[in-house]
C-alpha cells in the first residue's frame, strides 16, 4: 500500500523551477519509424569575436524564436549576394536592350526619312537635268528611226556605207557583247544605239533581260525604253551631225588621232575588264575633254578621209535606208522548207 502510493505520487521538486512549455527536455514520445531531427550548429550570438561556434543542445539553451531566420541568413549570405548581382545585371541588360531598340528604331525613322529627301532630290535633279537638256538640245524624238526613211535623189545609201562599217567597226561592233551593246553589222543596230549594261557581268546576282537584236524588241523607240541610248541624232534642236554620237566619234579621232608610237599610251585601256564609257550626246563635251584619244576607232587609226567624210555625210542626210527587196515566191518555198526541216522533232 504505500509502495504505491510512493509511485503514484509526483517526485519532489528539489527547489528548481516548473518546466516551461518552451522547455526542450519536455517533449512527446517519438512515433515509431520517424527519427528525431538532427540538432543544428549555428554561429553563436552575441559574442565578441563573431566566428565562435557552439552546439545549442536542448538541455543547457532554450531555443529563441528568431534563430531559425539568423540561422538562414547566416548560412547563406554569399548566395543571396549572387543573386541580387546576377539579378541587377539583368535588369540592367533589359534596360540597355530596351534603349538600343528604341535607339534603332529612331535610327531606321531618321535614315528613312533622310533616304526619302535623297530619293526627292535625285528625282527633282534628274527631272531639272532633263528640262535642261531639253531647253538646249530641244525636245527627244525616240520614234525617228522606228522605220528607216527612203534615201532621197542624190543621198548616200546604206549599201556604200556598209562595206565601211564591216571593214573598221565590225570587228568591235559585231558580236552579242560589242562594247556599249553597240552592234554595227544592221541598220536596225544602228537605230538601236548603245547601252552602259553588260552583258556578261560576273558579279551580276540575279539574271539580266536579254537584249537581242531582231528578237527582244523591233523598233527605237522599244530600246528607248529598255535603257538604250541613241547614236544617231534624236533631237528636233540638233542638226544630224551634231546630236549624233556616232558622227562626233569619228570627228574625234579626226581631231585626236593614234599618236605615232610602237607602245599604246596607258590612257587606252585595252584590258578586258576595262571600264566602259558608254557616253550620250549630253554628256559627249565632257568626255572628251577627258578621253581626248578615245574617238573611233577606238585604239586603232582613224578612217581614211574618203570613207569618214562619206559616213558623216550618209548621217547628216538622215541614216536613211533603202527597202529591202521584195521576196520571191520561189524564195517563199525555200525558206518555208528550211523552217519546217529546223523546227521538226529530233
Amino acid at each position: 500500500m504505500r509502495s504505491a502510493q510512493l509511485q503514484s505520487s509526483p517526485p519532489p521538486s528539489m527547489g528548481l523551477p516548473p518546466p516551461s512549455s518552451h522547455d526542450e527536455s519536455v517533449r512527446p514520445p517519438e512515433k515509431a519509424g520517424i527519427p528525431r531531427p538532427a540538432e543544428k550548429e549555428c554561429n553563436s550570438v552575441g559574442t565578441s569575436g563573431g566566428s565562435a561556434r557552439s552546439t545549442m543542445t536542448p538541455s543547457t539553451i532554450r531555443p529563441i524564436p528568431e534563430a531559425g531566420r539568423i540561422c538562414k541568413s547566416q548560412r547563406q549570405p554569399n548566395r543571396g549576394r549572387t543573386w541580387r548581382i546576377v539579378d541587377a545585371y539583368f535588369a540592367n541588360a533589359m534596360s540597355l536592350a530596351s534603349s538600343a531598340t528604341s535607339f534603332k528604331r529612331v535610327t531606321l525613322k531618321i535614315l528613312s526619312s533622310e533616304l526619302m529627301v535623297l530619293v526627292a532630290l535625285i528625282s527633282a535633279g534628274g527631272s531639272l537635268f532633263a528640262q535642261q537638256s531639253d531647253d538646249r538640245h530641244g525636245g527627244s524624238e525616240p520614234t525617228r528611226y522606228d522605220t528607216p526613211r527612203s534615201p532621197r535623189a542624190h543621198d548616200v545609201l546604206y549599201r556604200d556605207v556598209a562595206p565601211i562599217l564591216e571593214s573598221r567597226c565590225v570587228v568591235c561592233h559585231g558580236c552579242y557583247d560589242a562594247p556599249c551593246q553597240l552592234k554595227l553589222t544592221a541598220w536596225e543596230g544602228i537605230a538601236r544605239g548603245a547601252s552602259a549594261d553588260r552583258v556578261y557581268d560576273g558579279t551580276r546576282l540575279h539574271a539580266a533581260p536579254p537584249s537581242r537584236l531582231f528578237e527582244d524588241a523591233f523598233k527605237a523607240s522599244s530600246w528607248r525604253r529598255k535603257g538604250f541610248h541613241p547614236v544617231l541624232c534624236e533631237r528636233a534642236g540638233l542638226d544630224n551631225i551634231g546630236g549624233s554620237v556616232l558622227a562626233q566619234m569619228l570627228l574625234l579621232k579626226q581631231q585626236h588621232p593614234l599618236p605615232e608610237t610602237k607602245v599604246l599610251p596607258e590612257t587606252l585601256d585595252l584590258s578586258i575588264n576595262r571600264a566602259q564609257q558608254c557616253t550620250t550626246i549630253e554628256a559627249f563635251p565632257a568626255f572628251a575633254q577627258k578621253y581626248p584619244l578615245w574617238g573611233m576607232p577606238f585604239a586603232l587609226p582613224q578612217l581614211d578621209a574618203k570613207d569618214r567624210d562619206l559616213l558623216l555625210r550618209w548621217i547628216e542626210q538622215g541614216a536613211s535606208r533603202e527597202p529591202d527587196p521584195p521576196i520571191g515566191p520561189e524564195l517563199e518555198r525555200q525558206i518555208s522548207r528550211w523552217e519546217s526541216w529546223l523546227n521538226a522533232d529530233s
